[in-house]
């Protein structure tokens, strides 16, 4: 607990214990996973800290899209306090040559933070568009050949 002097209006020293706000930090702050095909499982994890004062409530959004948050458990089993706490999370690769971003919201109380996490798709792409745009072309040419050369 720190404890300030105040100046106030009479020029009275007056002191004032503030309680310094809990800070959560997560690491690392920003997660890539490169390359995830579609269907495709990849796993990570992240640590929450506390830099700051002490706090009451540890919360976390788990975004349950593409991203979900698998686990969790104290980075110590042997740490008294809950943090640091390490987060497993898992990614699956929805679709060919896009890109995802989202984040997980960390809070202490009512400070937040936040983990940043991406997929980059950009090495890999679907294989099979332009096997099927060929198929479909021959298809429909040898129809159209086939009815010019009925009529």
């Amino acid at each position: 607990m720190a404890l300030f002097l105040v100046l106030s209006k009479d020029a009275d020293f007056k002191r004032t214990n503030i309680s310094p706000k809990p800070k959560p930090v997560v690491e690392p702050p920003h997660i890539s996973f490169k390359d995830v095909l579609p269907g495709e499982i990849q796993r990570a994890s992240f640590i929450i800290r506390n830099i700051g004062g002490p706090y009451n409530k540890i919360w976390f959004s788990n975004p349950d899209s593409w991203i979900k948050v698998v686990s969790w458990s104290p980075l110590n089993s042997q740490q008294d306090d809950e943090l640091p706490l390490r987060v497993k999370i898992e990614v699956e690769g929805k679709d060919w040559e896009k890109s995802y971003f989202e984040y997980i919201k960390v809070k202490l109380d009512e400070e937040e933070t936040q983990l940043n996490i991406r997929t980059i798709n950009s090495n890999y792409c679907n294989p099979f568009p332009s096997l099927l745009l060929h198929l479909r072309y021959n298809f429909s040419y040898n129809i159209v050949y086939n009815s010019i050369n009925l009529v």
